[in-house]
């Protein structure tokens, strides 16, 4: 077993007292990628414009996202994307103009909707997503639902003069977003960092979720950035363990990527997720792009355009990220018109 190190200019010096004991990476049990060969195939039989081939393995090139299925984020749900009949006829729509990648995220009208999309056509391919209250807990509570004391954590204790400058360049609302807290509440004590566990159960039952239509999971999101700036990376190196028993491949997924990627590039995954886009990319772009570029594995960019600001510029935003190394895309539509005007144009782009 090894012990939790801080890495200079991530992890900060104080979480060094934090004793935890981590499991090697390499323990970890690929061998479920051979179980997967029937289902998403080694070769992409004339197809290198719609797949890639991460460790040999079919890897869509454009992928229609699923946040837009969910109601996760507060806002008014389209109601056509509420069923399993609006979210198949988005997924058939999109399948028709080329995309061969679809998010199911957790929500199950998604996956019945991908369940049925896959019984007509076997070459579809999807990616899991279980980063919501997946069990990473101080006590009873899912540390997702501590945020204001976690940016308070970090405020204090762990971002650099560095993180704040890129912080503070960003548009208000991605600040108010991403790093400011919502209401007057103390920061994380040294113990209840030390407390923070993993509720195997709940997690499992995300991945046991998932398992039966997922090819892929991209793991790690807000609890992978928090975790490894806290300096109890040990818990995502256990998530990442567990998933390794089940049958799907793993993928890094990096809201922060200027944070995480330098972490998840010693990680077993065939991939990355990273958010990015023309506009803004957390914590540096400059850095960011960098990382894409140099990363032996593809990356996936996810908030592609940006939420719907970069939509009439499409095209430009969809080359800045081919240009910037960007190996395949994530497209969020929010109605089932818009699938015509924007996968087209992207499956063109990233073939």
């Amino acid at each position: 077993m090894d012990l939790i190190k801080p890495v200079a200019g991530l992890i900060p010096t104080w979480a060094a007292s934090i004793a935890v004991q981590v499991a090697p990476l390499q323990n970890i049990d690929l061998s479920v990628r051979d179980t997967l060969l029937p289902r998403v195939g080694r070769k992409p039989n004339g197809d290198e414009g719609t797949f890639i081939t991460p460790h040999g393995f079919k890897y869509p090139r454009v992928i229609l996202g699923g946040d837009k299925f969910l109601d996760y984020w507060g806002k008014q749900q389209n109601p056509e994307l509420a069923t399993v009949e609006g979210v198949h006829a988005v997924m058939r729509a999109a399948y028709q103009r080329g995309v061969r990648g679809f998010d199911v995220s957790m929500n199950q009208h998604v996956i019945d909707a991908y369940t049925r999309l896959r019984t007509e056509h076997a070459d579809a391919i999807s990616i899991g997503n279980p980063n919501w209250l997946c069990g990473v807990k101080l006590g009873d509570t899912d540390i997702y639902l501590l945020r204001d004391r976690i940016l308070k954590t970090l405020k204090e204790r762990c971002f650099t003069e560095n993180h704040w400058a890129a912080i503070r360049s960003l548009p208000a609302d991605r600040r108010q977003r991403w790093f400011e807290a919502r209401s007057q509440q103390s920061a994380l004590t040294p113990e209840e960092i030390a407390d923070i566990y993993l509720d195997e159960d709940v997690f499992r039952a995300k991945l046991t979720l998932l398992e039966k239509s997922a090819d892929y999971l991209a793991m790690g999101s807000d609890y992978s950035e928090w975790l490894f700036l806290l300096g109890r990376g040990d818990i995502v190196r256990r998530m990442f363990a567990v998933a390794g028993e089940y049958n799907m491949i793993p993928l890094s997924l990096s809201h922060w990527g200027s944070v995480t990627l330098p972490e998840f590039s010693s990680y077993p995954v065939d991939g990355h997720w990273v958010y990015i886009n023309q506009s803004e990319s957390l914590l540096d772009q400059d850095t960011v792009v960098r990382m894409i570029r140099e990363s032996p594995l593809p990356v996936t960019a996810f908030w592609a355009l940006g939420g719907g600001v970069l939509a009439g510029r499409m095209e430009a935003a969809f080359r800045y990220l081919k240009e910037s190394g960007v190996a395949s895309v994530v497209v969020g539509i929010e109605r089932l018109s818009q699938v015509s005007q924007t996968m087209p144009l992207a499956v063109e782009i990233f073939k």
